[in-house]
């Protein structure tokens, strides 16, 4: 997971690393794997091996066309620092999945908000697993 500061909510926020697609300049037709893994690396410094769609919906649909889709990454290695590009000052976390839970209620008694796609992410990786 990462941490920045969020200004529309004045305060840290907890998430999963994401990004947009086509957001580089010279890049408008990147797809959703390549925008993922271009994100991955620059916030967290890990590459994967293989990323996974997980699921796809809409965040605000009364509000905005945007889609999220939520991907697991397997066969990590760490390539990098992480923490974001120049304009960011990104904190990754690391946490056993099995923490998480009590992480996030920490961080937020702390005054953190956490971005309910963690949640979603963790119900998806709990239905992946049999699977997978």
């Amino acid at each position: 997971m990462v941490e920045q500061y969020r200004p529309p909510i004045a305060r840290r926020s907890i998430e999963l690393p994401a990004g947009l697609a086509g957001d580089v300049p010279g890049a408008h037709d990147e797809s959703l794997v390549a925008a993922a893994r271009r994100e991955l690396m620059e916030e967290t410094g890990y590459a994967a091996k293989e990323l996974i769609v997980l699921a796809e919906g809409v965040s605000t649909a009364g509000l905005s066309d945007e889609m999220v889709t939520l991907m697991l990454a397997r066969g990590l290695k760490k390539n990098g620092h992480g923490g974001g590009d120049a304009s960011e000052k990104i904190t990754v976390h690391e946490v056993p999945v099995d923490e998480v839970p009590e992480f996030l209620r920490g961080h937020s008694q702390d005054g953190a908000a956490i971005d309910f796609k963690i949640y979603a992410g963790l119900y998806l990786l709990q239905q992946a697993i049999g699977r997978l």
